[in-house]
Protein backbone atom coordinates (compact mmCIF):
# COMPACT_ATOMS: atom_id res chain seq x y z
CA UNK A 1 0.00 0.00 0.00
CA UNK A 2 2.89 2.32 0.76
CA UNK A 3 4.21 1.83 -2.77
CA UNK A 4 0.81 2.64 -4.32
CA UNK A 5 0.56 5.77 -2.16
CA UNK A 6 4.03 6.88 -3.28
CA UNK A 7 3.26 6.28 -6.97
CA UNK A 8 -0.05 8.18 -6.90
CA UNK A 9 1.31 11.17 -5.02
CA UNK A 10 4.60 11.33 -6.91
CA UNK A 11 2.91 11.32 -10.30
CA UNK A 12 0.30 13.81 -9.12
CA UNK A 13 3.00 16.27 -8.08
CA UNK A 14 5.03 16.02 -11.30
CA UNK A 15 4.49 18.60 -14.02
CA UNK A 16 2.18 17.28 -16.78
CA UNK A 17 4.84 17.69 -19.49
CA UNK A 18 7.13 15.32 -17.58
CA UNK A 19 4.52 12.56 -17.85
CA UNK A 20 3.62 12.89 -21.52
CA UNK A 21 5.08 11.25 -24.56
CA UNK A 22 6.79 13.66 -26.98
CA UNK A 23 4.52 12.61 -29.83
CA UNK A 24 1.21 12.14 -28.07
CA UNK A 25 -0.93 12.66 -25.02
CA UNK A 26 -0.49 9.35 -23.23
CA UNK A 27 1.58 8.79 -20.13
CA UNK A 28 5.20 7.91 -20.77
CA UNK A 29 6.27 4.28 -20.42
CA UNK A 30 7.85 4.69 -16.98
CA UNK A 31 4.75 6.34 -15.49
CA UNK A 32 2.42 3.76 -17.06
CA UNK A 33 4.46 0.84 -15.72
CA UNK A 34 4.52 2.34 -12.22
CA UNK A 35 0.75 2.76 -12.24
CA UNK A 36 0.17 -0.80 -13.43
CA UNK A 37 2.51 -2.15 -10.77
CA UNK A 38 0.78 -0.05 -8.11
CA UNK A 39 -2.61 -1.40 -9.23
CA UNK A 40 -1.37 -4.99 -9.02
CA UNK A 41 -0.06 -4.31 -5.51
CA UNK A 42 -3.38 -2.85 -4.40
CA UNK A 43 -5.34 -5.79 -5.86
CA UNK A 44 -3.29 -8.21 -3.78
CA UNK A 45 -3.42 -5.97 -0.71
CA UNK A 46 -7.21 -5.63 -0.73
CA UNK A 47 -7.60 -9.41 -0.94
CA UNK A 48 -5.58 -9.77 2.27
CA UNK A 49 -6.94 -6.64 3.98
CA UNK A 50 -10.59 -6.56 2.97
CA UNK A 51 -11.59 -3.90 5.50
CA UNK A 52 -9.04 -1.19 4.61
CA UNK A 53 -11.04 1.75 3.30
CA UNK A 54 -8.02 3.71 2.03
CA UNK A 55 -6.78 0.70 0.08
CA UNK A 56 -10.06 0.36 -1.83
CA UNK A 57 -10.02 4.09 -2.51
CA UNK A 58 -6.52 3.91 -3.99
CA UNK A 59 -7.49 0.83 -5.99
CA UNK A 60 -10.45 2.73 -7.40
CA UNK A 61 -8.25 5.64 -8.45
CA UNK A 62 -5.80 3.31 -10.16
CA UNK A 63 -8.60 1.46 -11.98
CA UNK A 64 -10.07 4.79 -13.05
CA UNK A 65 -6.71 5.89 -14.46
CA UNK A 66 -6.73 2.79 -16.69
CA UNK A 67 -10.28 3.46 -17.86
CA UNK A 68 -11.62 0.40 -16.02
CA UNK A 69 -14.66 2.29 -14.84
CA UNK A 70 -16.82 -0.61 -13.67
CA UNK A 71 -13.97 -2.01 -11.57
CA UNK A 72 -13.24 1.47 -10.21
CA UNK A 73 -16.92 1.93 -9.31
CA UNK A 74 -16.98 -1.30 -7.33
CA UNK A 75 -13.77 -0.38 -5.48
CA UNK A 76 -15.14 3.05 -4.53
CA UNK A 77 -18.46 1.50 -3.52
CA UNK A 78 -16.65 -0.93 -1.21
CA UNK A 79 -14.63 1.91 0.30
CA UNK A 80 -17.80 3.89 0.96
CA UNK A 81 -19.59 0.90 2.51
CA UNK A 82 -16.69 0.31 4.89
CA UNK A 83 -16.61 3.97 5.87
CA UNK A 84 -20.35 4.04 6.55
CA UNK A 85 -20.19 0.99 8.79
CA UNK A 86 -17.17 2.32 10.67
CA UNK A 87 -18.83 5.67 11.37
CA UNK A 88 -16.05 7.63 9.69
CA UNK A 89 -15.87 11.40 9.87
CA UNK A 90 -17.74 13.54 7.34
CA UNK A 91 -14.62 14.55 5.44
CA UNK A 92 -13.76 10.93 4.60
CA UNK A 93 -17.35 10.15 3.68
CA UNK A 94 -17.56 13.17 1.40
CA UNK A 95 -14.45 12.10 -0.50
CA UNK A 96 -15.75 8.53 -0.87
CA UNK A 97 -19.18 9.70 -2.03
CA UNK A 98 -17.68 12.10 -4.57
CA UNK A 99 -15.42 9.40 -6.00
CA UNK A 100 -18.27 6.89 -6.19
CA UNK A 101 -20.65 9.43 -7.73
CA UNK A 102 -18.09 10.35 -10.39
CA UNK A 103 -17.79 6.71 -11.46
CA UNK A 104 -21.55 6.26 -11.45
CA UNK A 105 -21.61 8.99 -14.11
CA UNK A 106 -18.96 7.17 -16.13
CA UNK A 107 -21.02 3.98 -16.11
CA UNK A 108 -24.29 5.68 -17.03
CA UNK A 109 -25.96 5.49 -13.59
CA UNK A 110 -26.92 9.15 -13.63
CA UNK A 111 -29.87 9.10 -11.21
CA UNK A 112 -27.86 7.23 -8.61
CA UNK A 113 -24.95 9.62 -9.19
CA UNK A 114 -27.21 12.61 -8.49
CA UNK A 115 -28.46 10.99 -5.29
CA UNK A 116 -24.89 10.31 -4.17
CA UNK A 117 -23.73 13.86 -4.89
CA UNK A 118 -26.72 15.25 -3.01
CA UNK A 119 -25.82 13.10 0.00
CA UNK A 120 -22.40 14.73 0.04
CA UNK A 121 -22.41 17.49 2.64
CA UNK A 122 -21.84 20.95 1.19
CA UNK A 123 -21.57 19.53 -2.35
CA UNK A 124 -22.71 22.89 -3.74
CA UNK A 125 -19.82 24.58 -1.92
CA UNK A 126 -17.12 22.27 -3.35
CA UNK A 127 -16.08 22.97 -6.94
CA UNK A 128 -15.50 19.45 -8.22
CA UNK A 129 -18.59 18.03 -6.52
CA UNK A 130 -20.58 20.88 -8.00
CA UNK A 131 -19.21 20.20 -11.50
CA UNK A 132 -19.87 16.49 -11.11
CA UNK A 133 -23.46 17.13 -10.08
CA UNK A 134 -23.92 19.52 -13.00
CA UNK A 135 -22.66 16.86 -15.40
CA UNK A 136 -24.95 14.22 -13.88
CA UNK A 137 -28.00 16.46 -14.27
CA UNK A 138 -27.03 17.23 -17.87
CA UNK A 139 -26.51 13.58 -18.77
CA UNK A 140 -29.88 12.75 -17.23
CA UNK A 141 -31.46 15.28 -19.66
CA UNK A 142 -32.25 17.98 -17.11
CA UNK A 143 -30.47 20.97 -18.64
CA UNK A 144 -32.10 23.56 -16.37
CA UNK A 145 -30.88 21.88 -13.20
CA UNK A 146 -27.48 21.44 -14.82
CA UNK A 147 -27.25 25.14 -15.68
CA UNK A 148 -28.13 26.11 -12.11
CA UNK A 149 -25.39 23.90 -10.69
CA UNK A 150 -22.74 24.96 -13.22
CA UNK A 151 -23.56 28.62 -12.56
CA UNK A 152 -22.84 27.98 -8.89
CA UNK A 153 -19.59 26.23 -9.91
CA UNK A 154 -18.41 29.38 -11.72
CA UNK A 155 -18.73 31.27 -8.43
CA UNK A 156 -16.57 28.67 -6.69
CA UNK A 157 -13.63 29.02 -9.07
CA UNK A 158 -12.20 31.93 -7.06
CA UNK A 159 -8.99 33.02 -8.76
CA UNK A 160 -8.49 29.88 -10.85
CA UNK A 161 -9.26 31.29 -14.28
CA UNK A 162 -8.43 28.09 -16.13
CA UNK A 163 -11.08 26.16 -14.21
CA UNK A 164 -13.53 29.03 -14.60
CA UNK A 165 -12.95 28.97 -18.35
CA UNK A 166 -13.63 25.23 -18.49
CA UNK A 167 -16.88 25.53 -16.50
CA UNK A 168 -18.08 28.31 -18.81
CA UNK A 169 -17.43 25.97 -21.75
CA UNK A 170 -19.67 23.36 -20.11
CA UNK A 171 -22.43 25.97 -19.80
CA UNK A 172 -21.93 26.93 -23.45
CA UNK A 173 -22.31 23.31 -24.53
CA UNK A 174 -25.65 23.05 -22.74
CA UNK A 175 -26.90 26.20 -24.48
CA UNK A 176 -25.78 24.88 -27.86
CA UNK A 177 -27.56 21.57 -27.30
CA UNK A 178 -30.72 23.56 -26.53
CA UNK A 179 -30.37 25.47 -29.81
CA UNK A 180 -29.39 28.70 -28.05
CA UNK A 181 -26.42 29.59 -30.25
CA UNK A 182 -26.17 33.23 -29.17
CA UNK A 183 -25.99 32.27 -25.50
CA UNK A 184 -23.47 29.61 -26.39
CA UNK A 185 -21.29 32.14 -28.21
CA UNK A 186 -21.53 34.60 -25.31
CA UNK A 187 -20.37 31.94 -22.84
CA UNK A 188 -17.50 30.89 -25.09
CA UNK A 189 -16.33 34.48 -25.44
CA UNK A 190 -16.53 34.91 -21.68
CA UNK A 191 -14.43 31.77 -21.31
CA UNK A 192 -11.93 33.05 -23.88
CA UNK A 193 -11.64 36.41 -22.12
CA UNK A 194 -10.79 34.69 -18.83
CA UNK A 195 -6.99 34.52 -19.13
CA UNK A 196 -5.47 32.12 -19.69
CA UNK A 197 -8.27 30.41 -21.66
CA UNK A 198 -8.38 26.66 -21.09
CA UNK A 199 -7.61 24.07 -23.74
CA UNK A 200 -11.30 23.13 -23.68
CA UNK A 201 -12.25 26.73 -24.42
CA UNK A 202 -10.01 27.00 -27.48
CA UNK A 203 -11.14 23.64 -28.84
CA UNK A 204 -14.82 24.52 -28.27
CA UNK A 205 -14.42 27.91 -29.98
CA UNK A 206 -12.79 26.26 -32.98
CA UNK A 207 -15.60 23.72 -33.32
CA UNK A 208 -18.30 26.37 -32.79
CA UNK A 209 -16.78 28.62 -35.46
CA UNK A 210 -16.80 25.72 -37.95
CA UNK A 211 -20.41 24.80 -37.14
CA UNK A 212 -21.52 28.42 -37.65
CA UNK A 213 -19.28 29.10 -40.68
CA UNK A 214 -17.50 31.89 -38.83
CA UNK A 215 -14.09 31.49 -40.46
CA UNK A 216 -12.69 34.74 -39.05
CA UNK A 217 -13.32 33.41 -35.55
CA UNK A 218 -11.83 30.05 -36.55
CA UNK A 219 -8.63 31.72 -37.79
CA UNK A 220 -8.27 33.77 -34.59
CA UNK A 221 -8.89 30.70 -32.44
CA UNK A 222 -6.41 28.61 -34.41
CA UNK A 223 -3.78 31.30 -33.88
CA UNK A 224 -4.30 31.08 -30.12
CA UNK A 225 -4.21 27.29 -30.22
CA UNK A 226 -0.88 27.33 -32.06
CA UNK A 227 0.57 29.46 -29.26
CA UNK A 228 -0.44 26.80 -26.76
CA UNK A 229 0.95 23.75 -28.57
CA UNK A 230 3.94 22.43 -26.64
CA UNK A 231 2.36 22.83 -23.22
CA UNK A 232 -0.88 20.90 -23.82
CA UNK A 233 -2.07 18.23 -26.23
CA UNK A 234 -4.75 18.60 -28.84
CA UNK A 235 -6.45 15.61 -30.43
Amino acid sequence: MGFAYWVCHTLTNLQPKMLLLKSGCGLNDAASKLLLLARDCMQKYTVRHASDTSAFNYLGLLYENEGLHHSAKEAFKRSLQLLETSRANNHQLNIARENYARLLCYTGDYVEAIMMYEQTEEAMEMLFSCCGLGLAWNLSSNSQKSLQVYTQAVKLCDNDNTLKSSVLVAIAMIHYAAGEKNKCKTCLFSAFQTPPPSMHCLAALAVFSCLTDDWSLFTATLTEMLKTIGTVCFI
